[in-house]
């Protein structure tokens, strides 16, 4: 439904176009690609075999009779992924990228952090499930200007069961388009007092709370990895320690935030160890970890309530160790990790 709404919004702001509009680029992105193609052709624009974007996956297009008198150049770019699909025009005229950057602006798209001007080389703009991205090049003396749409075909809420599912909604704007701008709320994350990092918090304060922390902090995308049950400053002292915090949210591989240390060992099917309440990473796992639970996708950070009195400090921690020792130990947060590695290097920043 807010697909059907935002199209018609662009197409009465964008009613009065020659060429393609983002209004076209948003509804071309709803297409497979073999309609796609056939729609294309209709507008006198035909496949470039001969593009440097011409792919098995991206197809590329050139306008064969422009319609004005003046010479002016159009492209056309079309790529579909599994839940992305990409749209670029491309065009040597100045008024043209003119008035769609105002489309963009009388549509309601975004630009987080500090907005563009017009003359840089490089923007994005975002509005729900649609990204925006604006460059310019100059090929044979000629100025080029393209708008590149991405429609990201995302989950409907109703679907979200386990954490690892709010991964897709990889934007700020994303989050706040599905799950409402009132349940998100943009933060800042700490990993020391002089290290942070610009995150969102999904249902803040609240036992669903999910902190997203992002890679691209310009324009709150792309997570580097998401938290539950955590904070967003660390709190390593004693009291933090003892307590458990309740949150909902489990993961897919059958952790959740209060599962105790026992329980954790039941699930991977055998020991995990971790770095000793004494060391500045207390409760973190150790890297080298195995067993059924994937910890390349799933980081987590383990609290005890009573070890305060331990009297040897030790760096690593077997879990049958703990337990032998009856250490009261539990799961306190999980770190959703991207597919991608470089979510790891994120986490252990």
């Amino acid at each position: 439904m807010k697909t059907i709404v935002l199209l018609a919004f662009l197409a009465l702001a964008g009613a009065g176009y020659t060429q393609s509009s983002i209004r076209d680029l948003a509804a071309m992105s709803q297409m497979t690609v073999q309609k796609f193609d056939a729609h294309i052709l209709k507008k006198d624009y035909r496949r470039d075999y001969y593009s440097p974007r011409e792919t098995q996956t991206e197809y590329a297009y050139y306008q064969q009779k422009p319609k004005k008198k003046e010479k002016m150049l159009h492209t056309l770019s079309y790529k579909a992924e599994s839940d992305l699909t990409h749209v670029g025009f491309q065009t040597s005229s100045e008024k043209e990228r003119d008035e769609l950057f105002e489309e963009l602006r009388r549509s309601g798209f975004v630009q987080y952090g500090k907005p563009a001007p017009a003359t840089q080389l490089h923007s994005l703009y975002q509005k729900d499930e649609y990204t925006v991205g604006y460059s310019v090049e100059i090929k044979d003396t000629v100025t080029l200007y393209t708008f590149l749409l991405q429609r990201k075909s995302l989950p409907k809420v109703k679907e979200v069961a386990y954490a690892e599912d709010l991964l897709p909604y990889s934007s700020h704007e994303y989050l706040r388009s599905s799950f409402g701008a009132g349940n998100v709320r943009e933060d800042v994350f700490y990993y020391s007092e002089t290290e942070t990092n610009k995150c969102s918090v999904l249902f803040p304060g609240t036992e669903r709370e999910v902190i997203f922390v992002w890679q691209d902090e310009q324009q709150l995308r792309k997570p580097a990895f998401l938290l539950v049950g955590g904070n967003l400053k660390p709190d390593n002292s004693l009291a933090a320690n003892r307590q458990i915090r309740h949150n909902v949210w489990r993961s897919r591989q059958g952790v959740y935030a209060g599962m105790s240390l026992q329980e954790l060992e039941d699930v991977n099917n055998g020991v995990v160890k971790f770095y000793g309440w004494h060391t500045e990473q207390a409760g973190m796992l150790l890297p080298q970890n195995s067993g059924t639970i994937n910890f390349k996708e799933l980081g987590l950070v383990l609290h005890c309530i009573n070890c305060d009195s331990e009297v040897k400090p030790i760096n690593v921690v077997s879990s049958n160790q703990a337990i032998q020792q009856a250490q009261k130990v539990h799961v306190a947060t999980l770190v959703i990790l991207p597919q991608k590695e470089s979510g790891t290097a994120a986490v252990q920043r």
